[in-house]
């Protein structure tokens, strides 16, 4: 392969790709959140017991629906999108954002494709698979409590990290498939 052309190289791999989670969806879950909300208010009035039930499914429910709220207005208002997608790597918006380099990766799959979830396994999870020395590393670097969780996910479910894929504007399957085809393209740039 002497010509970029040639090695089926597509400028498109370079175009960066944003992912927000989806706000219909996201609506959804407040809207059944509201009925749950008032049904919890309801109960405060029909004794003690009911009072505390009450009490705990308006914290509950409401809270969860203005979680819900806020990460998606944050999301829209601030103009971080929860993934972007690179030409070298991801960056996941979550708590704490993380970049993961597609030269540390060898492959992206679903938690359901990967086999090894048994019942706890959805497709909600996209598997990142590092490869052998950059999951060792990792694993080496991380706490006592971090290791056991890496441990812990890779059983479960195939992979010690994942990216949550629910909600999002994009379809589960087409953003594994989006994501293997730029870590494809990118090992096919950086092959030695």
């Amino acid at each position: 392969m002497n010509s970029v052309a040639e090695s089926g190289y597509n400028s498109y791999d370079d175009e960066p790709v944003f992912i927000y989670h989806s706000i219909w969806q996201n609506l959804l879950l407040v809207a059944v959140c509201v009925p749950f909300i008032l049904g919890a208010y309801s109960m405060i009035w029909s004794g003690t017991v009911g009072m505390i039930i009450g009490i705990t499914g308006m914290i509950f429910f409401g809270l969860g629906a203005l979680v819900i709220v806020w990460y998606m207005l944050s999301e829209r208002l601030s103009g971080k999108p929860y993934l972007q997608i690179f030409g070298d790597g991801i960056v996941v918006r979550e708590r704490n954002p993380r970049r993961i380099m597609f030269a540390d990766v060898k492959e992206f799959a679903l938690a359901s494709e990967k086999g090894k979830g048994g019942k706890f396994s959805d497709e909600a999870i996209l598997n990142v698979i590092y490869k052998d020395d950059v999951e060792a590393r990792k694993y080496m670097e991380s706490s006592k409590m971090g290791r056991i969780l890496r441990r812990f996910n890779t059983k479960l479910g195939g992979a010690a990290e994942g990216i949550s894929a629910d909600g999002l504007t994009m379809k589960k399957k087409d953003l594994c498939a989006l994501l293997q085809h730029r870590l494809e393209s990118y090992n096919s740039r950086h092959a030695e």
